[in-house]
């Protein structure tokens, strides 16, 4: 036996690996093969192809969008994050975005959905159909751009038809959330009604109104018509919070976030605690209008950990938040730092677009020493501890008086009178008066 050449063949060489499987030699054997690979593939589960959306209508959502998120990210979610942008979203912004995770967050160009009663204000009022149109993916969530994730949101991927948060009165919704399936008609009979739209008439109310006519569009791969009503604590908003019922929400979460200073990992939820935290009217925590409209919506437990979460976002992003140290001038550059001195250490285009608009809108920026006050009738309910570290963070406080209107005294520990430093390296006095 010889090679190619000629040459007498090396004995015990393997030239030919033996197969275990049989290839067909008849037409007939091949069509059954053919049969049978078709048959395995329909009997494996399908991966279902999903992502989480948002809309950000102009520079100002950069913030807020940012946060949300990142709470997606730290919810453990495997979904791709598809944030879309109207025409109003400059190219900085974009960036950023982009930044956060190449391979997750994938930003997307949107047209903006004109009507007769089209202004700048109201420009981004049906924007968020435009999601429907996410046609590479299975399921898509949509979330708007206010909203906050304390916990994973996935399980909804797997309802069987449209899912919203009921409105306030009878069969009305809200479209602050949905859970939908991508269809370019369903987007295209939606933008056409808004498109007719002559009076003040709300992407919800539009949603609503095509759903009555066909039911039938709510339904993914079942017989089930109608959209499936979800419950509130899937974008709840803050004044809710404050309620009894809306108290019970939130039980659990302060000791699962301590947990997560342990384990970056976002830690089991409570079976039915708060999974989503809507920002819809009224202050948010990047912007507060009026005083009565803090009061109504501040929820100290939600407030503090939204503003933690846009301090990570920005050290994220290449700013340094309030828990690390520039190398050499050992100052922040966080989101609510990105004015001081260090600014040229940072990135510069990430704490200009994202910190400014982090800022209250509509007053001006207070440059004087202020004493804070914090009044309470029992700050064993509230995080009193974190909000004087808070509050001794700011640059203009010098001073942090707790006045204790309860019956019983104050605890010992902390000291009634004591000196706290903050993360400058200032001392700042705290005194509690019962």
């Amino acid at each position: 036996r010889t090679d190619d050449e000629g040459r007498p063949a090396l004995r015990g060489r393997q030239h030919f690996v033996a197969t275990t499987t049989k290839a067909p030699l008849f037409v007939k054997e091949a069509a059954a093969s053919d049969k049978a690979a078709r048959e395995a593939n329909a009997k494996a589960p399908k991966v279902l192809r999903k992502a989480f959306s948002t809309v950000l209508c102009d520079d100002g959502d950069a913030l807020p969008a940012v946060v949300l998120l990142m709470s997606l990210l730290r919810s453990g979610t495997d979904a791709q994050l598809i944030p879309l942008l109207t025409p109003r979203v400059s190219k900085q912004p974009e960036e950023i975005l982009r930044m956060m995770a190449p391979s997750r967050v994938k930003p997307r160009r949107i047209r903006d959905v004109r009507w007769p009663g089209f202004t700048e204000a109201t420009h981004c009022r049906y924007a968020r159909f435009r999601a429907f149109g996410l046609s590479g993916f299975d399921r898509v969530i949509y979330l708007d751009a206010d909203s906050f994730v304390v916990a994973p949101l996935d399980t909804l991927f797997k309802i069987d038809r449209l899912g919203a948060v009921p409105g306030a009165y009878p069969r009305s919704l809200s479209s602050s959330l949905l859970v939908l399936k991508p269809s370019i008609d369903m987007m295209e009979n939606l933008i056409t009604r808004s498109e007719a739209q002559f009076d003040d008439v709300g992407a919800a109310q539009v949603l609503e109104g095509h759903l009555d006519e066909r039911s039938e569009d709510a339904r993914f791969d079942t017989e089930t018509e109608g959209w499936l009503s979800l419950d509130a604590k899937y974008a709840l908003a803050p004044s809710h919070l404050n309620d009894p019922a809306g108290a019970k929400l939130v039980q659990g979460l302060e000791r699962r976030w301590e947990l997560e200073a342990k384990d970056p990992r976002m830690g089991a939820p409570p079976k039915d605690g708060l999974a989503s935290v809507h920002f819809g009217g009224g202050a948010k925590p990047w912007w507060v209008s009026s005083f009565k409209d803090f009061v109504g919506s501040y929820a100290p437990v939600i407030w503090l950990r939204w503003w933690r979460s846009a301090d990570e976002a920005a050290a994220h992003l290449g700013c340094v938040g309030y828990a690390a140290h520039l190398p050499s001038q050992g100052q922040r550059c966080g989101v609510a730092l990105c004015q001081n001195s260090t600014l040229a250490l940072c990135r510069p285009r990430t704490c200009e677009n994202v910190q400014a608009h982090f800022a209250t809108r509509g007053h001006d920026r207070i440059s004087h020493r202020l004493t804070v006050v914090l009044n309470t009738i029992d700050g064993s309910k509230i995080p009193l501890e974190r909000l004087v570290a808070h509050y001794a963070n700011a640059t203009i406080v010098q001073r942090i008086v707790i006045a204790w209107h309860s019956s019983s005294p104050p605890p010992a520990d902390p000291a009634p009178r004591r000196v706290v430093q903050s993360v400058r390296g200032d001392d700042v006095a705290v005194t509690t008066l019962w």
